[in-house]
């Protein structure tokens, strides 16, 4: 900054330390703002009005950076939002390709139904997050055995009762919707899917997904307004005071299918 003998002044913008020195025998300020490659940048400022201007351009110059930033940020949200939403549209369609027109031939081999179903679905959906928030409250007293057995047993379950529940119901069609909706937290969004029966009603089902370890995966799904997280949580929690809180004999004798005859009982009302 050169021979400074006066005295120094000093505020913090939204960007780089810019001093303030009034030099002996000098009527006006000068101003020196040390870049990030330490070469000064000096502005001769002749009276306080255009130190005025000054500072409020630089606040203002501050405030048009911060809603770029912001604008980049929206940007990258809604390229989150789309990635998730690609994930979801991606896996019905290849669902479709392989299922539509033969309801028939699954009925008699539901076992490459649930096969077609596990390589579609596994990769896509965290079982292993998914059955700890069904556990709830019973999760921290659980071995770490116990968790593991649970996550297998519940994504077995909820395979073979998909399984089920596609070789029994009749549908029309399987629509994604065209955008995801943001949750109310900020790394969830909702992918919604217009499922159309036969006889021509409309069932609404929404995925959630939330990112875990840097991609979008499954978390729960909501079907014609039942939360199945929710439902299966409280399955978990009226069988362990079944039980008298055996985690083992809750486990090995888990059944997703409860969820889903809840779910079939609406549609029927």
């Amino acid at each position: 900054m050169g021979d400074v003998r006066g005295a120094r002044r000093s505020c913090q913008l939204n960007g780089p330390t810019v001093l303030l020195s009034q030099p002996d025998g000098l009527q006006g300020y000068q101003w020196t703002e040390e870049s990030l490659d330490s070469s000064p940048i000096k502005i001769e400022v002749k009276d306080m009005a255009s130190l005025t201007m000054i500072k409020r351009g630089m606040t203002a110059l501050a405030g048009m950076m911060l809603l770029f930033g912001m604008a980049i940020s929206m940007t990258a949200q809604a390229a989150d939002d789309q990635q998730a939403l690609q994930i979801v549209t991606q896996r019905i369609d290849q669902l479709k390709q392989k299922v539509d027109g033969r309801s028939a031939y699954y009925r008699q081999h539901q076992g490459e139904l649930r096969q077609l179903l596990e390589q579609t679905i596994v990769p896509v959906a965290d079982f292993p997050y998914i059955s700890a928030r069904v556990m709830g409250p019973y999760y921290r007293g659980a071995s770490v055995q116990q968790r593991a057995d649970f996550a297998k047993s519940f994504q077995n379950s909820a395979l073979d009762t998909l399984t089920q529940g596609l070789v029994s119901f009749d549908y029309e069609s399987l629509n994604v919707a065209s955008s995801a909706l943001r949750s109310r937290y900020d790394d969830q969004v909702d992918v919604a899917l217009d499922v159309t029966s036969g006889d021509g009603k409309h069932y609404p089902v929404s995925f959630t997904m939330g990112v875990r370890n840097g991609e979008w995966k499954v978390i729960n799904v909501i079907v014609n307004g039942i939360n199945l997280g929710l439902t299966f949580r409280n399955q978990f929690d009226q069988s362990m005071r079944q039980n008298g809180n055996n985690y083992d004999t809750v486990i090995s004798h888990w059944d997703s299918g409860q969820a889903l005859n809840e779910v079939q009982s609406q549609q029927s009302k």
